[in-house]
Parts: structure tokens; sequence; C-alpha cells
């Protein structure tokens, strides 16, 4: 709504008419603001698609220039630093990537060692990925978990041959001679129709 001025209830004489006048004030005030909204948009005649596409362009052009500068600060940053500082820095990142690297490898291994026959490369990767622990002992608790899980025990078959049976059929006598199998001498025996 419009803006609305508080009323001072003091000020009306208790009839119906002047609540019933106020009232008919505020929905004339509220519909003129109103139209007013809808003729400005329409006498404008903005396109908002394109007003959103300016506005994500600017985005994107005020996000690289965010990036720039927070590139050029660390830069002076670091001129600031001394030398001890930067290697201590250096040193931190190092520590905290080779110690993640080691308890992945860590994962991998218990994965690897742990993993069922029938599994597959990638349930053995999955359940690297997300197995947890502190010691040895708990990651193997919860790799053969997981195991159970993504890659349970196939079920046997009830009855598993051994060797295929054997479906022979009759051939020919060894001691005959093979019929002929020229395709001329076999095309000259076959009766043609005039």
């Amino acid at each position: 709504m419009a803006d609305k001025e508080e009323l001072d209830t003091g000020e009306l004489d208790g009839t119906d008419n002047d609540a019933e006048q106020l009232l008919a004030d505020a929905v004339e005030a509220d519909e003129a603001a109103g139209a007013k909204d809808v003729d400005a948009d329409a006498e404008s005649g903005k396109d908002w698609k394109a007003e959103a596409e300016k506005w994500r362009q600017l985005s994107r052009k005020n996000e690289k220039s965010f990036k720039d500068t927070a590139a050029k600060l660390k830069k002076y940053e670091d001129e600031g630093k001394s030398e001890l500082q930067r290697l201590q820095e250096e040193r931190d990142q190092l520590r905290e990537s080779s110690s993640k690297a080691a308890s992945e490898a860590r994962a991998m291994r218990v994965a690897m060692d742990r993993a069922p026959e029938h599994a597959t490369l990638a349930q053995v990767r999955a359940v690297a990925k997300r197995v947890r622990g502190e010691d040895d002992d708990e990651l193997e608790q919860d790799a053969d978990e997981l195991f159970a899980l993504l890659a349970p025990e196939p079920k046997a078959a009830a009855k598993t041959p051994s060797r295929p049976k054997e479906r022979l059929k009759g051939g020919s006598e060894p001691d005959e001679e093979p019929e002929e199998m020229d395709p001329r001498k076999l095309a000259a025996r076959v009766p043609r129709h005039r």
C-alpha cells in the first residue's frame, strides 16, 4: 500500500460515515498508486530481460575486478613480508598437503587390503574415499563395514556345473566318400522349370 498516515482515533466523532469516508479515501489512494506503477512500467517500455542481462554482465565484470584486486593485494602483502615469513607460510602449506596425501594413501592401502575378491576398482576407490578412523584398526573396521554395504557377497548359484554336458549328434560314416561339394555340379542337378 502507499504511504499511510496513522489515524488518531480521538479525531473520529464515532460515526460510521467518518470511518467509511476514511476507508474509501485509503482505497482510492492505493488504487491510484498501483495505477501509477503499472503506467510507469508500460510507458517506460523497459525490457526486463535485457536489464537483467546487463546486471549479470556488470556482476561478472566486478567479480573479475575483485579477483584482480585481491591478487594485487596479496602481492603487496607478500612484498612487505620478510623472507622468513614467506618460507614459514610455504612450510605450513606443504605440511598440510603432505598430511592430507598421507591420510589418502593410508585409506587407499587399507581399502585395497580389505577389499573382497569380487569388489570392483570403483568400489574400492569409493570405500577409500569414505573410510574414517584414527588408526589402522579403526580404518579396517570401517572399510569392512563399507564393503559390506557397497559390495555384498554375491549369492552362490544353486548348482554350478563343472563341465558342460555334451550333446553330440550323429554324423556321416567315416568309411563313405563325401557327397559332391562342387557348386557347379550341384547346380546342374537342380531341375529347371521352363
